[in-house]
């Protein structure tokens, strides 16, 4: 059996590692390819499934969807569009076998795409019922800044917290050259993506137009308030932003920025590292005692923000 994952090429990066994450499956063969490469990579005498990027399984891959489609073995084609499996080793002869069908109601309902655009995706994946219950995001800093001496970082590790998050950056930013966001919240890794590609002023009206989109239930917002946006006023950040559009690398991560795989991930250049609250917030997986480890375990070149 064959997976090939097809292409995306206007797809948001959070979206991206969020499905890439949760695309479970035991299959050996990948290939990733252009949507005009498909047909020249799919097997002439073996089973293989197409997915295009921005695909969302509610299940495991092979174990639960494959498994789930009954007959398998007599359709040369099943679906089409972003997801699609292609069968030539079915055991029914030829003249027996269908030449294709679509998924049935049952069949698709058990994956969702997110669409080509980044509108289509933000707003279906917003949207999603399947999302984590605590996939919250946050318009205000959720901590107090803190002074820190300037110094020469070239790579910041960084909670996805928006706003906050690129004012952290307020005396470095000049040198950085790559950003990495690791969140629990594909929300807050959303937003924070739209914010750095799209914000151009108005902070308030970005707010208000992601939360119309399906962020409104995921906002950290007071939305019992008479003007649940007051608080919101434009921050001082299009310079910092300027400079991430035209000189940074920039990868938005699903999962705990605590992780000891992260720690061990961290280069040698000059890094800082901002948690912001995440030792106080009762969703992280690491356990408060083992701050002092997390913090011991530190390569010397990394410092860091809480």
């Amino acid at each position: 059996m064959i997976l090939i994952k097809v292409k995306n090429p206007n797809i948001l990066n959070s979206v991206k590692d969020y499905c890439e994450q949760h695309l479970l499956h035991g299959i050996e063969t990948v290939i990733e390819c252009s949507a005009e490469e498909v047909e020249s990579n799919i097997p002439q005498d073996d089973l293989c499934i197409v997915v295009t990027e921005g695909t969302l399984f509610h299940d495991h891959l092979d174990e639960d969807f494959l498994k789930s489609i009954y007959d398998l073995d007599m359709c040369q084609q099943i679906g089409s569009g972003p997801v699609y499996i292609v069968n030539n080793q079915g055991q029914m002869t030829s003249r027996y076998r269908m030449s294709t069908r679509e998924f049935s109601k049952s069949e698709n309902k058990m994956f969702k795409f997110l669409g080509y655009n980044k509108k289509e995706q933000a707003k279906n994946l917003l949207e999603f019922d399947r999302l984590h219950p605590r996939s919250f995001y946050y318009p205000l800093a959720t901590s107090k800044p803190k002074q820190f001496q300037r110094k020469n970082y070239s790579n910041y590790i960084s909670v996805a917290n928006g706003v906050e998050s690129l004012q952290r950056l307020i005396n470095v930013y000049q040198d950085i050259k790559t950003i990495t966001f690791y969140d629990i919240s594909i929300t807050a890794l959303l937003f924070t993506e739209l914010l750095i590609k799209s914000y151009n002023g108005n902070y308030r009206n970005f707010v208000e137009v992601f939360d119309k989109a399906g962020g409104r239930k995921w906002t950290t917002l007071d939305v019992d308030s008479a003007d649940m946006y007051a608080p919101l006023s434009d921050p001082d950040i299009m310079p910092i932003l300027e400079h991430i559009r035209n000189n940074c690398e920039v990868n938005y991560c699903i999962g705990d920025i605590t992780r000891p795989g992260v720690v061990k991930s961290f280069s040698t250049r000059p890094t800082l590292v901002n948690l912001s609250n995440v030792f106080e917030y009762s969703h992280n997986f690491i356990r408060r005692e083992e701050k002092s480890l997390w913090y011991n375990s530190l390569p010397v070149n990394v410092d860091v923000l809480s």
